[in-house]
C-alpha cells in the first residue's frame, strides 16, 4: 500500500469511511478521510453464542468463525467438564485477545460493527439468565 491508494475504514459502530493514503512508512500510515456514511451490514437476526471454553487455539478459532458467520454476541462459558481453569488476570488477557480476534474477523468478512464478547461465566448461570 502506498500514497494515493484508496481504502475503507470502519469504527465499529456501523460507519464506513472512504479514505486515501497520503503517506506510508514501515511503522505508520497517514490517511485522509474523504467521506463517512452509515452502512448497516448486520443481519436482522440477533444471535447470542454461549461457547464453553475450549483448550488451545480452538476457542480463538470458534470466536473468529462465529463472528464471520454473523454472531452478534459471545459469552465464554465454564462448565463442569470443560477442563479449562483460568484465574482472573489470565481471563482478562484472554478477553483482550479475543477482542482483537473479533476485530480481525470483522475486517476479514466486511462487518463494520464489532460483536461484544462478554466476561466468562458459569454455564448454568448463563442458561438461567438466558431463559
Amino acid at each position: 500500500m502506498g500514497p494515493g491508494q484508496a481504502l475503507q475504514l470502519f469504527d465499529g459502530s456501523n460507519q464506513v469511511f472512504d479514505a486515501e493514503i497520503t503517506s506510508a512508512s514501515k511503522k505508520s500510515v497517514e490517511v485522509k478521510v474523504l467521506e463517512g456514511k452509515i452502512d448497516d451490514r448486520e443481519s436482522p437476526l440477533h444471535i447470542h453464542l454461549g461457547q464453553v471454553m475450549s483448550r488451545g487455539e480452538k476457542m480463538e478459532f470458534t470466536i473468529q468463525k462465529s463472528i464471520e458467520l454473523g454472531v452478534s454476541l459471545i459469552t465464554p462459558l465454564f462448565s463442569e467438564r470443560c477442563g479449562v481453569k483460568l484465574d482472573s488476570e489470565r481471563l482478562n488477557k484472554k478477553l483482550q485477545q479475543w477482542q482483537k480476534i473479533a476485530i480481525a474477523a470483522c475486517e476479514q468478512c466486511g462487518r463494520n460493527r464489532v460483536p461484544e464478547i462478554r466476561p466468562a461465566m458459569d454455564l448454568e448461570a448463563w442458561w438461567c439468565r438466558a431463559g
